[in-house]
């Protein structure tokens, strides 16, 4: 992620942007944590603004048949710094991580992933949704409850963002 805001703000150095949000997504390793994760991984969003007032961000959500399936948020900090000096100058000193449970099969079915901010935009666009792993096809399953297993997502946490969040239990 601190790659693609050092990259936009070389882009945009002349022309200064008010916010930019991007996301990644960490799937489940293989089918057994995908079903111990009940269909889950995890998405972290990062947003960046010029106006403090704008984070953290009202929702995420995706597009699937021209519907909102808004996603779960599990963790939310400000961060110290938004990166570099250019990264503060072109697109913000403001930052926030949010870490989201993201149900897989919106990897299948969903047309965008988006995010509103808490003020001045909404429908900000991250793009589409990750590409699905080698070992799931479609149609993935929906998840059966409204959020992964505490201790499943502790270690998919753990492993694929060390050090990013402190988690805190569900139950």
């Amino acid at each position: 992620m601190e790659q693609e805001f050092e990259k936009t703000a070389r882009a945009f150095a002349a022309f200064p942007v008010e916010r930019m949000a991007q996301s990644d997504t960490a799937y489940p390793k293989d089918l057994a944590e995908f079903q111990a994760m009940d269909g889950f991984g995890m998405m972290v969003v990062a947003a960046i603004s010029h106006d403090k007032d704008e984070l953290p961000p009202k929702r995420v959500y995706a597009v699937v048949g021209g519907k909102q399936v808004e996603l779960h948020m599990v963790l939310g900090s400000f961060v110290s710094s938004s990166g570099s000096p250019q990264v503060q100058k072109t697109i913000g000193p403001y930052r926030w991580n949010g870490l989201y449970d993201y149900p897989v099969y919106l990897s299948a079915e969903a047309s965008d992933l988006q995010v509103d901010f808490a003020k001045g935009r909404n429908g900000f666009s991250l793009g589409l949704p990750p590409e699905l792993p080698a070992y799931l096809k479609a149609p993935i399953p929906h998840p059966r409850g409204s959020e992964p297993p505490t201790q499943a997502a502790l270690e998919l946490l753990r492993r694929e963002y060390p050090g990013m969040f402190v988690p805190v239990s569900r139950d």
